[in-house]
């Protein structure tokens, strides 16, 4: 019998020869697409120690009072943490032609990864929902629009959980690169509110999020959802820039 299915796919990959979405290398791709040399980086970022608190890479010893240096000093309402690693490398590669180079295929990736690490966190039990932090639309023009909104819908069918949307976008605002953290937080409060209808009572949500650099718009969004009536409020990313106190 004649499988049009695998000759349909030979001919693709004939006339579109699949490359890594990191390096563009075409030779020893996994079934994610990937090089050898870049699942190794990835794995070997995978791997580094982090703050459970905030995100922040810390030594292996450096979080005893289940805070880091990063995060002992500020103000906190995330519960906990985890992401895939720091956004560098590989990690950053991929994330940029997710949002920019059209390889929609990696909503997938991130949101299988990002379901080993968030069924793997000791709160995992208490998650409730995911929400995405909503993105204003202008920023996405020349760009993927949403992209937490898809990483959130792929983590939920990866764990079982719902995803709605919980949060929204009131306004914009000036750029974050460039800003301090006090600026940062300054310049996002105001910038989110709740979606309509939604009454938490009591439940646990976890944020869904392509990159935290300080921390500030995941403080915001997790202020509302608690003023709103969450009772914790937890954070899943994909990549984590510098610490809670850096510029």
């Amino acid at each position: 019998m004649i499988r049009w299915s695998t000759i349909g796919a030979d001919v693709l990959d004939l006339l579109f020869p699949r490359t890594c979405p990191a390096c563009q290398a075409a030779d020893g791709l996994d079934a994610d697409g990937l090089c050898g040399h870049c699942r190794d980086e990835l794995a070997d970022g995978f791997r580094r120690n982090y703050c459970r608190r905030c995100g922040s890479t810390v030594g292996p010893y450096a979080t005893g009072d289940g805070r880091c240096p990063a995060c002992r000093g500020f103000f906190w309402p995330v519960a906990g943490v985890v992401r895939l690693g720091m956004h560098q490398g590989v990690l950053r590669d991929l994330l940029l032609e997710l949002k920019y180079g059209g390889r929609d295929e990696l909503d997938r990736f991130f949101g299988r990864r990002l379901a080993e690490v968030l069924t793997g966190a000791s709160w995992f039990e208490e998650v409730e929902a995911l929400t995405a932090v909503p993105t204003y639309w202008r920023r996405h023009l020349f760009g993927r629009a949403y992209v937490a909104t898809a990483l959130a819908r792929e983590l939920g069918r990866a764990t079982g959980l719902p995803d709605p949307a919980l949060l929204r976008r009131v306004r914009g605002g000036p750029s974050q690169i460039g800003l301090t953290r006090a600026q940062r937080v300054k310049n996002v409060r105001g910038a989110f509110g709740l979606a309509r209808g939604v009454k938490l009572n009591g439940a646990v949500v976890c944020l869904v999020d392509d990159v935290t650099t300080t921390g500030a718009t995941l403080l915001e969004c997790a202020r509302i959802l608690k003023r709103a009536g969450a009772a914790k409020v937890f954070a899943a990313v994909v990549c984590k820039q510098h610490g809670l106190g850096s510029q």
